[in-house]
């Protein structure tokens, strides 16, 4: 029937932009691909970091091919994030989407007994890779 049919589906590529709170950090080897699925968006990508600056802010990855929907309790905390590091164990976490946004948070994964925060942008080393995935709603 009619409801049942598949009417809404498109797939492409788009540019992530990294950034550490408001200020964009520079990048090479940008990757980004989207499915869109009637409401449902599933987004994946990378980037490696090419600078060196010390940046202490919570990382975003900005400019989502399309924006989250601005409902109550549309929160997404669906796919991940993976920094290949090189100084350090290689870090691994959440990817967490707020409502009415064009953006994704890495959110830390932590046990039972740390508190779980943002991660920072001094995480993505200097050239070396991250790896992101994130599924969410749109209007």
């Amino acid at each position: 029937t009619a409801s049942n049919l598949l009417d809404d589906f498109e797939e492409g590529t788009w540019t992530p932009q990294v950034y550490s709170n408001t200020v964009q950090i520079g990048t090479s080897g940008v990757s980004g691909y989207y499915t869109k699925i009637g409401n449902t968006v599933h987004v994946n990508g990378g980037v490696n970091r090419d600078d060196t600056a010390s940046l202490s802010g919570s990382l975003f990855i900005k400019n989502l091919p399309f924006a989250s929907a601005n409902t109550s309790r549309n929160y997404s905390m669906t796919g991940g994030f993976w920094f290949d590091k090189a100084s350090a164990a290689d870090v691994v976490a959440f990817a967490w989407v707020d409502q009415n946004v064009s953006q994704i948070l890495p959110k830390s994964i932590a046990d039972f007994n740390d508190t779980i925060t943002y991660i920072t942008a001094n995480h993505l080393e200097h050239g070396r890779p991250l790896y992101f995935s994130a599924t969410y709603k749109t209007t």
